[in-house]
């Protein structure tokens, strides 16, 4: 049987995710190499989306904007699937 990842991970989970210190996430998303964290649980409850965080470290995606770097993993997904090679 399978287990599920959570798609929205909390700040301990991030940091175990992308295998950093809980510490350095401030600083990685001052310096834009993360994506805004949704804050709808509350301000000091920042969940972050796991396919935006896989998104920003996938070659061609670059964008720390959740929606444009899911489209963006999306679309590199659909073209390996149809065996179209993403150009550089």
């Amino acid at each position: 049987m399978s287990t599920v990842e959570p798609r929205w991970l909390d700040r301990e989970a991030t940091a175990r995710y992308l295998s950093v210190r809980v510490d350095e996430l401030p600083r990685l998303l001052r310096a834009g190499k993360l994506p805004v964290p949704s804050y709808h649980l509350g301000p000091k409850s920042p969940r972050w989306d796991r396919l935006a965080l896989d998104a920003c470290f996938v070659g061609g995606v670059a964008s720390t904007d959740p929606d444009i770097a899911v489209a963006g993993l999306v679309q590199q997904i659909k073209d390996e699937a149809l065996g179209r090679a993403r150009r550089p």
